[in-house]
């Protein structure tokens, strides 16, 4: 499992896009990423320290939603 590094602009780009499809407030989305992660279109952003990574989602992430039954990631979509 490799993970990339992504500037601040980008991780901002990633969370407003998917906060628009969501059709959830920004703030909720931010306090996701930095709680623990968020499935974006191009991975699972999570937050660490002053960085956002970005790490390959799980095969069975269709459209930002991970299969609920899932026994590689039990839900999560994290790979």
């Amino acid at each position: 499992m490799s993970r990339q590094q992504v500037n601040h602009r980008e991780a901002t780009g990633l969370i407003r896009a998917r906060a628009r499809a969501l059709q959830h407030p920004l703030s909720v989305l931010r306090a996701q990423v930095q709680g623990g992660g968020l499935i974006t279109t191009s991975g699972y952003l999570t937050h660490c320290g002053a960085s956002y990574y970005l790490t390959p989602t799980c095969p069975c992430v269709r459209h930002c939603t991970p299969e609920l039954n899932c026994r590689q990631c039990r839900g999560t979509g994290q790979a």
